[in-house]
């Protein structure tokens, strides 16, 4: 993920990393089915990092990475915490 990419770039190495998703699955008016939605909770322990640096780098990562481009059009969220 986009986010142990930017961590270990800032040098701040993964202990522990888990990522869950909720993701909303609709019939469309037309037949058949489309994603509306996309929320993924994270739960990270990172050594040597305070929260103010973790949720932005947590933001960035959801910005910039390639899957959240590429599901630009249906909304995502991301819970991000520090433990």
């Amino acid at each position: 993920m986009q986010l142990l990419h930017l961590l270990a770039e800032h040098g701040k190495p993964v202990r522990r990393i888990g990522t869950t998703a909720q993701v909303c699955v609709e019939p469309d008016a037309g037949g058949g089915f489309s994603i509306r939605s996309s929320a993924l909770a994270l739960v990270a322990e990172v050594p040597g990092i305070g929260v103010e640096e973790f949720d932005r780098l947590a933001d960035q990562a959801k910005t910039g990475w390639p899957v959240s481009k590429a599901l630009g059009t249906i909304e995502l969220s991301l819970s991000a915490r520090l433990v």
